[in-house]
This record gives structure tokens, sequence and C-alpha cells, in this order.
């Protein structure tokens, strides 16, 4: 195989696991959701218009065309606000996703050092969106303000509503 093939084949695997490490985060939101109550409406990766989606559980699962920016998962509660526990548990579920796909490829990585390279991304890249997801900060986008999972989590536990202000 020549350089450049080989080059280009790890960059697409990268960027693969990038994304799918993207998709399990947000399909452990909307796992634990559903598990503890809400009423997960759609969830997948990206930004921008949808390339792909499909139906899955009865949830709406989509691909945008801008796959590196992140995703989103969006539910509905049973009452106004909702118990608090089921929501840091949906909150909780895409981390606790992120470091059992991470034990899932240090597993691999462990038993078939064949593919290491690629066991090795899965690896990094769960821990990295574990711990920079458990981390408390705000984000600001046009006009709003995107919390992390540890931001919304320290939120609920204090019992206040999210601060959104910019």
């Amino acid at each position: 195989m020549s350089f450049w093939l080989s080059f280009f084949m790890q960059i697409a695997a990268v960027a693969f696991v990038f994304v799918f490490s993207i998709f399990v985060h947000e399909l452990g939101h909307a796992v634990m959701g559903r598990l503890s109550g809400m009423s997960v409406t759609s969830f997948g990766v990206g930004n921008n218009r949808p390339f792909l989606q499909w139906r899955w559980w009865g949830i709406r699962v989509y691909l945008c065309r801008n796959l590196w920016w992140g995703g989103l998962t969006y539910y509905l509660t049973p009452t106004l606000f909702g118990s608090r526990t089921a929501r840091i548990l949906t909150l909780a579920g895409g981390l606790t996703f992120n470091m059992a796909f991470a034990l899932v490829g240090a597993f691999a990585w462990w038993f078939f050092p064949s593919l290491r390279a690629v066991t090795g991304f899965v690896v990094v890249f769960n821990l990295l969106l574990f711990f920079t997801a458990s981390l408390p900060y705000k984000v600001k986008l046009a006009g709003g303000v995107l919390l992390s999972d540890g931001a919304q989590i320290i939120t609920q536990l204090k019992g206040k509503l999210p601060d959104i202000s910019t």
C-alpha cells in the first residue's frame, strides 16, 4: 500500500472514530433519558441541515452536514420541569456511554493487537469527550448559551435553573 493511501485511510479512520464517539455520547443521553422517563424526540451529530436521518426506537436520529461541531439530544419532561433525578441521569448518560466505549476500546486494544491504531483512537477520543463534557463551562453561540453536561449536572444538583445568560 502506498504511503498516501495509508495516510488517508488513517485520517478517515480518525475522523470516523471522532464522529462515532460523539454519536455514542448522544446515544447515551437518549438511552438514559428514555430509561428515566423522558420523552426523547431526537438526537444526532453535527449542526446545520441533516443529510441522513432515520427513526430508531421511535426517536429521530440524524447526521448533519457539519459533523465536527458536536451533537444534541432533544427531550421533553413528563411534567413542566421533570424530576431532578431523571434530568441528572439523562445528562450523565453521555458521560457514562463515553466511559463505557473507552473501556470497550481498551479491551479491544489489549486483546486485538492488529487493531491498536483504531482502538487507541477510540480510547483517547472517548476519554477526551468524557473529561471535556464533565467540566462545567458555557459556550456562547449565536445569541444563546450552551452549557456543558458537567455545568448542567452541577446546576441540577444545586436545585437551580440553568444560568444561560451571556
